[in-house]
């Protein structure tokens, strides 16, 4: 019986071996026949199949690290085993020859042992069968059988379990330490994604690399002529990584997964970084020699604490996102360009855009020409900081203004599209370049400048609005002027209309304006600016720019479409507002005429309507929440300052 269970793993080793070494290019001895181990542990017929296969049920076994970790735990059972066999030979060899009962008891316990150690080897080659043996499948099958309640069962599963987690353990300190993938099977559960470019895959899983680490080289810097640039260095760290949740060890939750993922990032870039930093060595020698002696510790554990494990990657962690804030908020100066986004992006440096929309003005009165359109807009942003402070902000030069034929296709997430209330279908998508110095690009990333740029759009038109009813207000004031015309205005004049029209428009763009840009930009920038200072942590830093982000998209109301198109419906009442009053001013006009009086009412009818339409979505019980909205009440208050919005609301409702 015991010879029996010692062929069945003995052949499962065999085969594990051969099926490896065929992996790796190894010509292997040829295989003798041998017992049948996919039969169960309790059936003893087990006919000899012939030479053992590499493929099992189409499916070709031994290309797993783990597996070969588990076989290196079994030969080390069967030497124990073997060793026993050759005391009792000598005992039976020598004189007097011992009792049978004797030779029963050297054998004890490895008649309580293989058994289980054989159905352990039937299940896992069952799993290989199927085609789903996996790390976690594996790892969780070893630990279940670690508690059994025989000590011997225990002692043995206990020991396999320790040999795959060197794997385990040595994998995790290669991805850490070094930032390099010692996975050419595909096992662990950090992988490059599918978008990763194929170079990056190559080096991420450079196991040679890995090797020459072990050794006290440099695994984790590449070579210098494959020094990353600044783009794929951005794409590896957005999107080049990623976990599988499936193929987690017990020992690994999904969080300390993604702290794992984070710190082998953080290592890979600060061993090979790009930009200014390039050839730089950012990663201190001396903290890589104590992550690496952390995990040792680990590792020589009989049995791989899941506490400990948590514990040490934390003080990583914490160590490396330490370090990464250093590059980006200190030697990056984070705030100070965060600061010019703001001035840019988020029209904080007004009087420079006051002085670009006033000197585009007989541009964008004229439809924009394809083959010009981009350049004329671009030479008239930069050459507006001569007349502004932007004249003097060294960061300027890394914006650029353009115009776009078609209209930009922002994501609010991976299912909607932002809405950004429209203006004027001739010059409403311009947008702006921003060239992201390295390493920023690694807390503002694509996906936050199409963001930043959906607000710039929004602004953008909301100023252009402010100060399109500013014009229409010296064209109505020219147009009170002029004598001829006062003394036939009289009563029933079109004047009538639009004076407190062109009012009620001003009060609620200017206060919309008031809102954004003081109570919704400047309060988020203060915010996130304390924040960012106070974290000394790259995640925390992160977190605080994603949120602050958040909030200016949500308290812009640009996340809720059916305001975004109260907006629009708004702003197509004031340009044809100001389109009747600029023809107001040709001689023959007539301010009496029915069709002004009759259009006027109707702007006024129009815009009265999505005023009201505008309240009522604003008061919503979705909105009225604090943390999405706080100022929302401060707006709505100025837009009713002493009534006024009430009184204009009741008189159109009645």
């Amino acid at each position: 019986e015991l010879g029996f269970h010692y062929r069945a793993i003995k052949h499962f080793i065999d085969r594990e071996r051969r099926a490896f070494d065929a992996g790796h290019g190894v010509t292997a001895p040829a295989a003798r026949p041998s017992v049948d181990v996919m039969g169960p542990p309790s059936s003893q017929s087990g006919d000899p199949e012939g030479p053992a296969e590499l493929k099992l049920r189409g499916r070709t076994v031994g290309q797993s690290l783990y597996c070969m970790a588990l076989t290196g735990g079994l030969e080390e059972l069967l030497d124990v085993y073997r060793a026993a066999v050759l005391q009792v030979e000598q005992q039976v060899l020598g004189a007097p020859l011992p009792v049978l009962s004797r030779l029963h008891t050297c054998f004890g316990d490895f008649k309580v042992l293989l058994p289980q150690v054989h159905r352990l080897v039937y299940e896992v080659a069952g799993l290989q069968a199927r085609q789903s043996l996996q790390v976690s499948s594996l790892m969780v099958l070893l630990a279940d059988r670690s508690r059994c309640g025989v000590p011997v069962v225990e002692s043995c599963m206990t020991r396999l379990l320790w040999h795959c987690n060197q794997v385990l353990v040595n994998q995790v300190a290669s991805w850490v330490v070094h930032g390099v993938l010692m996975d050419p099977h595909g096992e662990f559960f950090i992988q490059p994604s599918a978008s990763a470019p194929p170079r990056q895959r190559r080096r991420t899983s450079d196991t040679g690399g890995a090797a020459a680490a072990a050794n006290g080289g440099p695994a984790g810097e590449a070579p210098a002529h494959e020094r990353p640039d600044e783009t794929s260095v951005y794409n590896e760290w957005h999107e080049g990584f990623k976990v599988v949740c499936e193929g987690l060890p017990p020992t690994i939750s999904p969080d300390l997964a993604e702290h794992l993922k984070f710190i082998g990032k953080a290592v890979r870039l600060l061993r090979n970084p790009a930009g200014a930093f390039q050839g730089q060595q950012l990663l201190p020698y001396r903290d890589t020699l104590e992550f690496a002696k952390a995990l040792r510790l680990l590792a020589a554990q009989p049995l791989l604490n899941r506490v400990a494990l948590e514990r040490t990657v934390a003080a990583i962690r914490s160590k490396v996102a330490a370090l990464l804030w250093q590059l980006v908020v200190v030697r990056g100066q984070l705030l100070m360009h965060l600061a010019a986004v703001k001035d840019y992006f988020l029209l904080a440096k007004g009087e420079f855009y006051h002085n670009f929309l006033v000197d585009a003005r007989h541009i964008m009165g004229l439809p924009p020409r394809e083959a010009t359109a981009d350049a004329d807009v671009g030479d008239l942003f930069q050459g507006s900081a001569a007349k502004s402070t932007a004249q003097h902000d060294s960061l300027f030069s890394l914006f650029h203004l353009h115009w776009s034929k078609e209209p930009l296709k922002l994501k609010l997430d991976e299912k909607r599209d932002i809405e950004v209330p429209r203006f004027d279908e001739n010059w409403d998508d311009l947008y702006l370049e921003y060239s992201v110095e390295w390493p920023l690009g690694l807390i503002i990333s694509n996906k936050h400048l199409a963001k930043y740029n959906a607000l710039f759009q929004f602004l953008l038109r909301l100023k252009r609005v402010q100060l399109r009813l500013e014009e229409s207000w010296m064209s109505l004031r020219s147009v009170c002027s002029d004598r001829a015309k006062a003394r036939t205005s009289g009563g029933g004049s079109v004047l009538e209309l639009l004076m407190p029209l062109r009012q009620w428009m001003a009060h609620l763009v200017n206060n919309l304006q008031i809102y954004i840009q003081v109570d919704v930009i400047e309060s988020n920038y203060s915010q996130l600016e304390s924040s960012i200072s106070a974290a000394q942590d790259f995640a925390a830093a992160e977190r605080a720019h994603s949120a602050c982000l958040h909030s200016l998209m949500q308290q812009s109301f640009l996340n809720v479409g059916r305001i975004s198109r109260c907006f629009t419906n708004i702003f197509r009442q004031v340009q044809e507002l100001c389109v009747l009053v600029d023809s107001l001013h040709h001689p023959a006009a007539d301010l009496h005429s029915p069709a002004a009086l009759s259009q006027a009412a109707r702007i006024h009818e129009a815009f009265m309507q999505e005023v009201k339409q505008l309240n009522v979505n604003l008061q919503s019980s979705r909105l009225q929440d604090h943390n999405k909205a706080p100022y929302l009440r401060q707006f709505l208050m100025r837009i009713n300052y002493n009534g006024y919005a009430e009184q204009k609301l009741s008189i159109t409702s009645s």
